[in-house]
């Protein structure tokens, strides 16, 4: 029995049902942080130009991110975070 879980290049086939739910553990918080950024963003009415100016990041890069589907680092979200001035453990929350 395989189950499909979703990685940064699409669907993959896994043999254990473990690694399975842990890859969609880890894509549930990649969305959770995705919609936080875009909700934000649109309360502080910046576009993701503007975004990227604030963190130094390329908006191709934050455009990724927005569609969970970059797995980004600690300080990459720290940087997010700063400019949309939000605590990270509320960006994190499903």
């Amino acid at each position: 029995m395989y189950i499909l879980y979703i990685n940064r290049r699409g669907f993959c086939k896994a043999k254990c049902p473990f690694l399975g739910m842990e890859k969609h553990a880890q894509y549930e918080h990649r969305q959770a942080f995705a919609r936080s950024i875009r909700i934000r963003r649109a309360e502080l009415n910046i576009s993701q130009e503007e975004l990227a100016i604030r963190t130094g990041m390329s908006q191709s890069y934050l455009s990724g991110v927005e569609r969970a589907e970059r797995n980004i680092s600690i300080d990459n979200i720290a940087k997010i975070s700063k400019a949309l001035e939000l605590h990270i453990a509320d960006m994190l929350q499903t």
